[in-house]
């Protein structure tokens, strides 16, 4: 009986053991598929953008009219990957790929200009918290932080120093 019981004991053991790694594979191979979405989504807001804008050229002022509807998505979408790592929704890894590209790309003069025209829109509506968290990441002494670890940021301050 005893033998029994030992048996019981150590195959319900593996057993949990099991299930944990299949919840560990699980949970990291939905966050995959989630960072994978998020990457699609991200083809398809930059996809209108002309490449030399891309490539950080300047457009002329009727080409930005033009798609400056997808570079707001752009932004949008920026601000949106910094608050999923917030959350812890997306790696570090991918994290560090996704900050790369942020910032690599507001450098750019057309996303660069579409961002003027947000932070003077915020001036002017104080109340507007629109894209904080990407205001924040892109303050120098941010950059390298990762925004898991940011701890309560007051946004508030942020505009106020403007």
């Amino acid at each position: 009986m005893e033998l029994i019981q030992t048996i019981a004991a150590t195959a319900t053991a593996i057993g949990i053991f099991i299930a944990v790694i299949q919840l560990i594979y699980s949970y990291g191979h939905s966050i995959t598929r989630f960072e994978d979405e998020v990457s699609k989504e991200y083809r398809e807001i930059i996809k209108p953008i002309p490449t030399e804008a891309i490539l950080g050229e300047e457009l002329s002022d009727d080409e930005f009219k033009k798609h400056l509807e997808s570079i707001f998505s752009y932004i949008d979408l920026s601000n949106e990957e910094i608050f999923l790592r917030q959350r812890g929704r997306v790696s570090r890894k991918t994290w560090d790929y996704w900050r790369s590209g942020i910032l690599s790309n507001m450098k750019k003069p057309v996303f660069k200009k579409a961002w003027d025209i947000i932070i003077e829109a915020n001036k002017k509506h104080p109340d507007n918290k629109t894209f904080a968290e990407l205001e924040y990441l892109l303050e120098p002494e941010n950059v390298q932080k990762d925004p898991r670890k940011w701890g309560k940021v007051d946004f508030d301050q942020i505009q106020e120093r403007d």
